[in-house]
């Protein structure tokens, strides 16, 4: 009786997955502790400076500050003046208008809408003062989702990719609920539905967060 021949596909080793993946992981965390400290910097800060500050080599952080400003993520300034031999140093900052979170409030003297860019400039902003104080929900919230779309549909807006809403309200937030906000007169609201439509053409689910109540 003869045996089955053993298959002759060439097998892939065992290990091969888990390292790739081990790979991928560790360039993700890398990207990430990289963007990090170009965000996080006084000043900007060239690859040099990022391969010092994070142990990379120097041809690991500049080959992974290209792929950040490739994808819009980072941006590249003037040269600084060269101090030595060598070429001078290209500074790297957040990049400008390429990303932007939206950001919504109603407070008892105002409501707002936010667009930031991942520099931390204001893109767009519309403020609307008015006294919110015990008001109806089923009024405000229709009024800022106007608000909301006249800062999406401005062309700086427009231009960049959408990443991120959340809207903070002067009360108690759980599992995006306002349980209360006693200075508003709102108790177990749910802001999503009145603001899904303006916001799902961009992709975006709005986040509750909480404000606190002191202060304008």
């Amino acid at each position: 009786m003869t045996s089955a021949s053993p298959s002759l596909a060439p097998r892939t080793p065992a290990s091969a997955a888990p390292v790739s993946a081990r790979q991928s992981s560790l360039r993700t965390a890398n990207l990430a502790l990289l963007a990090r400290h170009v965000f996080a910097a006084p000043a900007p800060v060239s690859r040099a400076d990022v391969a010092a500050i994070t142990g990379m080599t120097r041809s690991t952080a500049s080959r992974l500050a290209d792929d950040l400003v490739a994808a819009g993520i980072l941006t590249e300034l003037d040269p600084s003046p060269a101090s030595g031999p060598g070429r001078p140093a290209v500074p790297l900052a957040p990049a400008l208008g390429t990303y932007v979170a939206i950001g919504l409030e109603v407070n008892v003297s105002r409501m707002a809408v936010r667009a930031i860019d991942l520099s931390g400039e204001v893109l767009a902003e519309r403020v609307v003062l008015g006294d919110f104080e015990a008001s109806d929900p089923a009024e405000v919230l229709p009024q800022l989702a106007r608000l909301t779309r006249d800062v999406l549909n401005l062309d700086a807006v427009r231009r960049a990719r959408k990443v991120g809403a959340a809207i903070a309200l002067p009360g108690l937030v759980s599992h995006e609920t306002l349980l209360r906000a006693p200075n508003l007169g709102w108790e177990r609201i749910d802001p999503r539905p009145f603001l899904a439509e303006v916001l799902q053409p961009d992709g975006l689910v709005l986040h509750l967060a909480m404000r606190p109540t002191s202060g304008p």
